[in-house]
């Protein structure tokens, strides 16, 4: 912490505490997220799944950037880009005056582009409520990455993750081999809430959760109305079939409801049939048969938005290769890797390039610098006192670890703000001191 300046305490959990911090050199405010757990060296960070999310998506649009994170006194210290609030607050401060559907429409919109980029990078969220989704006027970004899981992994999964309210059946079933299609109920749901200021299924118990949403789905297999003959069959509710989800009740010993349900048009009222449409896609019974982020994204509701262009040319998760290739791969730094094979090289006897510099290179402080951060020495800063206040491009500059990483003023889409570089041995912010 000794390069921040901490506000103050902006929250606090189980799992630590959240500040907002500035940075000396740049000027720069940061929400800083440190962590209880205990941890002994970098690479036991890097092991962690929400370090291991975030490095996978930290270019991508409508996600939380993480600038960096550094260790503590052991405790782990993430560096994450500052956010106004999140939607729970947002909803809650409405005390019941509904947003303009432009603005319901644009949110959603993220919510799902942002789902759209992870799940076609190979992961699945899978604690997706409001509290998780920060909001910086209208732009809406992912954050809370520690249930995150790769899409290749496999089951069983544990089926306590989630807000009850925000949960999928499959997951209230006690199914442990669910999918990314978890996220995408969630989101459903959340579109939901963002309409009507209240929550769609605020169910007080497992049980009652499933009666909720059979209440307003309909059952998901064929019933037989009251006073109808044995036999007579009605038509499946909104919801659709779903013949493993009535096994995975019989299970449990509870049922759907058998009753006749409200469409979600006169739940949500007044909004429009294209909302709806979309919202009846994603609450869908049955995992397969959810529309995916990249389908929604596409759907009529958002044709007047001018990102949905730029979706035309991405990827669904179910023909993306990247569901098949660990998210954690190539996640280390070119210059990360570089110096493990010059060190690697320099301990054989060769001469890497760290050491060439040192002897005989332009600069022989980088190439000591360079030998003590080998040797895990600390390298010391200027004084912010005796230094200029540096750029935006000469923050970047300080670590080729961003490098190649896009930066675009798009506030709908895009990461905005600064970007430390990440902490490695390789930059000139690691010092083994913090460990």
């Amino acid at each position: 912490m000794d390069h921040f300046v901490v506000l103050q305490e902006l929250g606090k959990g189980s799992f630590g505490s959240v500040f907002k911090a500035q940075h000396k050199v740049s000027g720069e405010t940061v929400a800083i997220k440190k962590m209880k757990k205990k941890f002994t060296s970098q690479g036991e960070c890097r092991s962690l799944q929400e370090v291991k999310a975030l490095e996978a998506l930290r270019a991508g649009p409508n996600i939380v950037r993480l600038h960096q994170f550094f260790l503590e006194k052991k405790e782990l210290c993430m560096v994450f880009e500052l956010m106004d609030g999140n939607l729970y607050q947002l909803i809650k401060d409405r005390n019941g005056i509904r947003l303009e559907e432009t603005t319901t429409r644009s949110m959603v919109f993220q919510i799902l582009r942002g789902l759209q980029h992870m799940h076609a990078k190979g992961i699945m969220h899978r604690d997706m409520k409001p509290e998780n989704l920060l909001v910086t006027g209208d732009c809406v970004k992912i954050a809370d990455f520690g249930l995150a899981r790769e899409l290749k992994s496999r089951p069983p999964y544990t089926t306590y993750v989630s807000t009850r309210w925000y949960r999928a059946p499959e997951v209230l079933l006690k199914s442990s081999a669910y999918t990314y299609a978890v996220d995408l109920w969630a989101a459903g749901t959340i579109a939901a809430e963002l309409i009507s200021l209240k929550p769609l299924f605020p169910g007080s118990s497992d049980v009652d959760q499933i009666n909720r949403i059979g209440n307003a789905l309909g059952s998901p297999t064929q019933v037989a109305h009251e006073g109808q003959a044995i036999g007579t069959t009605i038509t499946i509710g909104s919801g659709g079939e779903w013949k493993e989800g009535v096994q995975l009740a019989a299970k449990m010993g509870v049922s759907f409801p058998q009753v006749h349900t409200r469409s979600l048009q006169d739940v949500l009222q007044p909004t429009s049939k294209a909302s709806i449409d979309l919202i009846g896609g994603l609450l869908k019974y049955d995992p397969k048969s959810r529309t995916t982020a990249y389908q929604a994204l596409l759907c009529p509701w958002f044709e007047d938005i001018p990102e949905v262009d730029e979706v035309r040319l991405l990827v669904d998760v179910q023909h993306s290769p990247d569901k098949r290739r660990s998210m954690f791969s190539g996640l280390r730094s070119t210059s990360f890797k570089k110096e493990s094979r010059e060190g690697k090289d320099t301990k054989e006897g060769k001469d890497g390039k760290d050491a060439k510099d040192g002897k005989d290179g332009k600069d022989g402080k980088d190439g000591k610098d360079a030998k003590a951060r080998k040797r895990g020495l600390s390298v010391t800063l200027p004084s912010p006192n005796n230094v200029a206040k540096p750029s935006l491009a000469m923050v970047l500059k300080t670590d080729s670890a961003v490098e190649g990483i896009r930066l675009s003023t798009q506030a709908v889409h895009l990461h905005s703000g600064f970007d430390l570089p990440e902490i490695s041995p390789t930059s000139p912010f690691w010092n083994d001191t913090h460990t």
